[in-house]
């Protein structure tokens, strides 16, 4: 069976980093599109700054059965390969490492299992393929496609596509006053 997906998420990665003007990560719920055979999400979010992307997707071997860990993820930046992530091996030494893989933080807040799709600080596990560790930044305001494919072991594939805007980030002019009470 090709591998679900439940949920995309969204990090601001540094203090100048929005999604939809909040600086937590914002999460959005995937829905199947069974015309065109591809996972969705209804909002349009709007990224300024460093930005990661989050996914939280599983795999079954029959359709009642239990939830295994997606084999390969790709994530897509208008047609452009950003980063990849090929679950073979892992060293047992290294194997510590895979909470930098995934986001044990909202695991831990019950907000479900996702696979960080961009390099977090000290992950040198030898899983992955990225330009510019994954970390999407946009120079320019505009519309912008992101794809992720999941692939399980036996090759099945399933899509996610997500259409992003990124925007500027907000100038704010200080008002300068005599009055101490206003900033």
């Amino acid at each position: 069976i090709s591998p679900t997906f439940t949920m995309i998420g969204i990090r601001s990665l540094d203090l100048d980093s929005y999604v939809d003007d909040s600086a937590n990560i914002m999460i959005y719920p995937l829905h199947f599109d069974s015309r065109q055979q591809v996972y969705t999400s209804t909002k349009i979010p709007i990224a300024e700054g460093r930005i990661g992307i989050e996914v939280s997707a599983y795999d079954q071997m029959a359709e009642k059965g239990s939830r295994f860990g997606v084999y390969k993820l790709e994530l897509f930046l208008d047609s452009l390969l950003v980063f990849s992530s090929h679950y073979d091996t892992i060293d047992f030494d290294n194997s510590w490492k895979v909470e930098l893989d995934r986001d044990f933080g909202l695991l831990r807040k019950r907000e479900g299992e996702f696979y960080k799709l961009y390099l977090d600080y000290g992950n040198d596990l030898p899983l992955y393929y990225s330009v510019n560790r994954g970390i999407l930044e946009f120079p320019d305001s505009g519309i912008h496609q992101l794809k992720i494919l999941a692939q399980d072991a036996s090759r099945n594939i399933s899509t996610s596509k997500l259409v992003l805007r990124a925007g500027h980030p907000q100038v704010y002019e200080v008002l300068k006053t005599e009055n101490p009470r206003f900033f």
